[in-house]
């Protein structure tokens, strides 16, 4: 997702900061740094977290110790954003002070790996014009990034103050119940700031934004667009290469997999289907896989794999694949959606989430989150011969 400011303006410096170097994110960040470089102006990218980019003028924050050791002090405190990373933080504005930018965009500031106070408190005097895309709900939360499958609504008023964190113990694990105060921080931090342009993948999103603290800040759906230079129908074998030629192919792509990104439904949906399916899933870690590739009691053959950063070779999947599902109710837009109908693939989605905002009739489809709703769809069409076209 690009920023807001014009293209081509003389000796515009753009900063972004970033907890992430890859995964959506993260490739959204190099897009815009990229665009802004072939443009002839500055750029410069802060991140935390991931392998070192490919690129000039990315800059790392902080080191995997100080991320190690902002996770250790916030799994016990619950005060993710201001438990750590304090010194690196400082080191960061230290060098955006010598850069001097003239637009400072944020991306995901969580993750262990931003000192809050220190930052805001730059930011709360620089001259340079903010952005701040919001990726998730974590920025007017007092401590997690979704609550729809929780049915949290504590956000609205004061997380912590009417009862527990349902999601303590979810992600962000911890041991004690920090939301009220982190609540209170955040807002204090969050809405400092004179003039702060909000971004927002989807509407969804939009309209929970504006029902938070963060409702005094202007809010722009600017949604996310696929780089096409690179997810777009792709030669492949990768059906051939799998033995599962003669089968119809489901895929599902996340990274991390994890019961909010419906890795469950997925299993669920392997236990309904029978044996003209396959089912691949991507992004799924060692432990993972080794459960998968222990189901015996499948009829649909399952291939897992791992996380794959390189994006001609997931286009390549995306292409194979007969069907993409994206199985996740706490969306905020839907990146791999997104990126698998540019692929050509149909797409199905979860009803009531922003991923209803990218298909259309003769992309994809919005069904239930409930894998017997999928599965009876799938086999229905394949009973009558035809795939989703």
């Amino acid at each position: 997702m690009g920023g807001t400011h014009r293209a081509g303006e003389l000796g515009m410096k753009l900063a972004q900061i970033n907890a992430y170097s890859a995964g959506s994110t993260g490739r959204l960040m190099l897009k815009e740094h990229m665009e802004t470089l072939a443009r002839g102006d500055e750029s410069y990218v802060f991140w935390a977290r991931g392998d070192e980019p490919q690129y000039t003028q990315a800059i790392r924050v902080g080191t995997a110790l100080d991320v190690y050791a902002h996770a250790a002090r916030a799994r016990v405190t619950g005060r993710v954003g201001f438990c750590g990373s304090k010194h690196a933080t400082e080191r960061m504005v230290q060098r955006l002070r010598r850069i001097e930018p003239d637009i400072i965009h944020l991306h995901n500031l969580h993750g262990y790996s931003f000192h809050l106070p220190t930052l805001f408190s730059y930011l709360e005097k620089t001259p340079a014009q903010i952005e701040w895309t919001l990726h998730d709900c974590w920025a007017f939360t007092g401590h997690c990034g979704h609550f729809t499958a929780a049915n949290c609504s504590q956000w609205k008023k004061h997380c912590g103050r009417f009862g527990r964190c349902p999601m303590q113990r979810v992600i962000p694990w911890s041991l004690f119940d920090s939301s009220e105060r982190n609540f209170a921080d955040k807002k204090s931090l969050f809405t400092s700031l004179p003039h702060v342009k909000l971004i927002v993948p989807s509407q969804w999103l939009a309209d929970l934004a504006k029902q938070s603290f963060l409702a005094k800040y202007p809010i722009s759906v600017i949604p996310n667009r696929a780089d096409e230079n690179v997810f777009k129908p792709t030669c492949n074998d990768f059906k051939k290469n799998h033995g599962i030629e003669d089968k119809v192919m489901v895929l599902g792509v996340a990274a991390p997999w994890n019961e909010r990104k419906g890795l469950d439904l997925f299993l669920d949906l392997a236990q309904m289907l029978d044996d003209r399916f396959a089912l691949v899933l991507v992004g799924l870690n060692a432990k993972q896989r080794a459960a998968v590739k222990k189901m015996n009691d499948s009829s649909a053959t399952l291939i897992p794999l791992g996380a794959i950063a390189d994006g001609v070779e997931l286009a390549e999947i995306y292409t194979a694949a007969d069907f993409f599902w994206n199985a996740s109710v706490e969306e905020t837009f839907g990146m791999t959606t997104l990126e698998a109908i540019s692929c050509g693939t149909f797409a199905i989605v979860c009803m009531r989430t922003p991923g209803e905002e990218i298909i259309d009739v003769e992309t994809g489809i919005a069904l239930p989150a409930d894998a017997e709703f999928v599965a009876e769809y799938l086999m229905d069409l394949c009973k009558n011969g035809g795939k989703s076209s």
